[in-house]
């Protein structure tokens, strides 16, 4: 099978490599909350930001909140949303549990993310097919023009 190549824009590269700083650099100062990449996540406190922001008050809102953002909204955070599991601090502290309604809201994105996926597959496989159908006749066309030949697609 063939495989597919996602093209992220510029813009969507450069977002994905300051999500990794800020990763990086989260894991470091808070190592007990937030995990290096492809790490289990844990389900953090609600409201952390906030705890952040006393923290590190030097930190720009709208760069916090985009990384968080992309933080929570990924699939190995969300797989980790059970209802009755430990939520944490940044000090890697219990702090309350996942509630019945959070543990719903993830598996609804979970999901609505398996669905597009799969649609995303079938649309590439669709599209696949046309580019062969399309090859393969003009194989066929440019086969009977020059009377014979030996290849297959």
């Amino acid at each position: 099978m063939a495989e597919t190549h996602i093209v992220k824009s510029k813009r969507a590269r450069n977002r994905c490599s300051r999500h990794r700083k800020l990763r990086a650099i989260f894991a470091h100062l808070f190592p007990k909350a937030f995990v290096p990449e492809h790490a289990t996540k844990k389900p953090l406190k609600i409201g952390i930001h906030l705890d952040i922001k006393q923290r590190l008050p030097e930190i720009r809102d709208d760069g916090l909140d985009e990384f968080l953002r992309a933080y929570i909204r990924s699939i190995g955070y969300q797989s980790q949303l059970v209802a009755g599991r430990d939520r944490y601090d940044l000090d890697g502290e219990k702090c309350g549990v996942v509630e019945e309604g959070h543990e719903l809201g993830a598996r609804n994105l979970l999901r609505i993310w398996e669905s597009q996926k799969q649609q995303r597959l079938e649309r590439a496989l669709a599209a696949r097919n046309d580019v062969l159908q399309t090859v393969g006749a003009t194989v066929s066309v440019r086969q009977r023009a020059e009377g014979s030949c030996v290849c297959s697609v």
